[in-house]
């Protein structure tokens, strides 16, 4: 008995040393198991990354490319006495990696993209021990949760430049996001040329100010623009592809096209003339879904938008569409007749459905804000759930795919507290760190 309470009793103190161990590993995201051995693994210069697949070529560059930028230790590929292997493994899921560290070397095996996440694990760990750069010695085994895990940056209302989208990319990838959200139209700016419009860009990327808080009298009086020609984004696809990122963009419609409607004004329910607006809020005039020619507009552009976004998703938009502009127009109300419509919330539907006909001749798929369902849904939209969770999930219930990024958790653009000398533009609404942690999107 004596003996047995002495062995159990040295049971807990090695369970509580490993989880003591495991509770200063710190990794985001977490994953699906960890285990932390005795010792480190040290680099030095004759540590070399062993890569036996060319497919895994990438993922070694950028991996010694980080231990040379960021602990100015100079490691190579090829041949060595304490090597980083890093193993294609055809039966494991593209996305799954096991990464083992042990005193002698680093293993990192798993599928293409799972092999380069294995290394951005990896990274987290390293760290400096005194004076040598380390990696505690641990044994992961990990997969994703979710197939769709995205990041969205809007550079309609705010252009960014190229150097600033690769930043913002890089971090996306150490995270292990896979898909880049490109919001890259707004009624405060349209950043990406069209060649058959080029007033999208000529007069739709600028603005002559911008409004800096809820006041719309505060407005910096500066002129502010910008736009990706078509060879920058073919470069930041290509940029984002390297670190296993899909870019999908986002091209808004039929609202939140105030910067199309400057250029273009015949493609609203009026005529115009408008002006890329300087303030917040939502416009009324948005495009004339009763016009047979914004129908080829739309196809015209989006034909463009295909050609130089590879990926399987195009979003559309169609949130914040108000109808007052169709209810008052003589082509949408008989448009609403001709097509046997309810009302303007039915023509809505009508013209996301029209969308997504041409979107699927060109073998890709829509997605949209939740505000598509208004009016009845196609069953092959993805639905993203952004006004709350119960968007979502009823979108989920009528069988549509669903990207849940429910506003009171995921957007990052809300305060993360309360005190406004700190928050910028003292927004209103509040998201601490805590409830975007907390968030689970499958329940």
């Amino acid at each position: 008995m004596k003996r047995t309470v002495i062995l159990l009793t040295l049971f807990l103190a090695a369970t509580a040393a490993t989880q003591a161990r495991t509770n200063q590993i710190s990794l985001i995201s977490q994953p699906e198991s960890l285990t932390v051995r005795e010792g480190s693994f040290v680099f030095t210069g004759s540590t070399r990354v062993n890569v036996r697949d060319q497919s895994l070529d990438k993922a070694a560059s950028l991996f010694t490319s980080f231990i040379s930028d960021n602990y100015e230790l100079d490691i190579r590929t090829g041949g060595g006495k304490t090597q980083v292997r890093l193993l294609h493994d055809s039966g494991m899921g593209d996305e799954e990696y096991s990464l083992s560290v042990t005193a002698s070397g680093i293993t990192v095996k798993g599928g293409e993209a799972g092999v380069f996440y294995g290394l951005q694990t990896l990274q987290q760990l390293v760290r400096y021990e005194g004076t040598r750069v380390t990696a505690p010695c641990v044994e992961i085994n990990d997969r994703p949760r979710f197939a769709h895990r995205g990041f969205m940056l809007d550079c309609g209302r705010y252009f960014f430049p190229v150097e600033y989208i690769k930043g913002f990319i890089d971090l996306m990838s150490r995270y292990k996001y896979n898909r880049f959200h490109w919001h890259l139209t707004e009624d405060g700016g349209g950043r990406i040329e069209i060649k058959k419009y080029p007033e999208l860009t000529r007069v739709g990327a600028w603005r002559n100010s911008t409004q800096k808080s809820r006041d719309v009298k505060d407005q910096d009086r500066i002129p502010h623009g910008g736009f990706y020609t078509q060879e920058q984004i073919r470069d930041i696809v290509r940029y984002a592809a390297d670190r296993h990122i899909t870019v999908m963009p986002e091209i808004d419609l039929p609202g939140h096209t105030m910067a199309v409607l400057a250029a273009y004004p015949g493609l609203s329910c009026t005529g115009g003339p408008f002006k890329v607006p300087v303030e917040w809020g939502i416009k009324e005039d948005v495009l004339c879904a009763g016009n047979e020619s914004v129908y080829a507009f739309v196809e015209d552009v989006l034909a463009e938008v295909i050609d130089l976004f590879p990926g399987q998703y195009i979003h559309i938009g169609g949130d914040e569409a108000p109808k007052k502009r169709w209810q008052a127009c003589p082509k949408c109300q008989a448009k609403i007749k001709a097509e046997g419509l309810s009302d303007e919330h039915g023509l809505q539907s009508y013209f996301v459905r029209r969308v997504e006909k041409y979107v699927n001749s060109r073998g890709r798929r829509i997605v949209g804000w939740d505000e598509i369902r208004q009016g009845g849904l196609s069953p092959t939209a993805t639905v993203m759930g952004w006004s709350g969770v119960d968007a979502g999930r009823e979108a989920a219930r009528m069988g549509n795919d669903v990207i849940m990024s429910t506003k009171w958790y995921a957007y990052f653009d809300y305060t993360q507290g309360a005190d406004p000398a700190i928050e910028p533009n003292d927004f209103p609404r509040l998201l601490p760190l805590e409830n975007a942690y907390a968030f689970d999107p499958a329940v």
